[in-house]
């Protein structure tokens, strides 16, 4: 089982694709249909930004949670601390800035090891987890997550 959250309008085949537009489901909610250990990869791209920090405990204790051991999140956010990044101060509506360093450091308090990764880098078995929808660094970042 792999999960695509907030999926939008890129769902990919071989995933269960989630979206608050499409399903109304949100990160906020949980992933409670899916039990402890069930899901192998989780993508997501470009959607943290809109959840509220306050909110980012749980939610990354959710994906620990639903992760099997080994299983692996990757992340693609917004570069909003890098001033090289077009994105950097914020973007539209977006409620959290978003930053490599805090991803892994809320990754890492969930309990998964965190690691920055290059664009096309993954430690998941194959590519599925990658998206690159909105670019590369240093507009973008990639982080991932491993349950040990």
């Amino acid at each position: 089982m792999k999960l695509n959250l907030a999926s939008g309008v890129h769902p990919l085949d071989g995933f269960a694709n989630l979206d608050p537009t499409i399903d109304g489901w949100t990160f906020e909610s949980g992933l409670g249909d899916y039990p402890g250990g069930s899901v192998e990869g989780i993508t997501i791209s470009h959607a943290l930004m809109y959840v509220a920090l306050e909110d980012w405990p749980f939610v990354f204790s959710e994906f620990a949670r639903v992760l099997e051991p080994g299983g692996v999140i990757r992340i693609t956010e917004d570069a909003t601390d890098d001033r090289r990044s077009p994105r950097y101060g914020g973007f539209d509506d977006a409620v959290t800035l978003t930053s490599s360093v805090l991803v892994r450091v809320y990754l890492e308090s969930a309990g998964l090891h965190g690691h920055t990764c290059a664009p096309w880098f993954t430690h998941f078995k194959d590519g599925s987890l990658i998206q690159r929808w909105h670019g590369e660094p240093p507009k973008v970042f990639h982080v991932e997550g491993i349950k040990p």
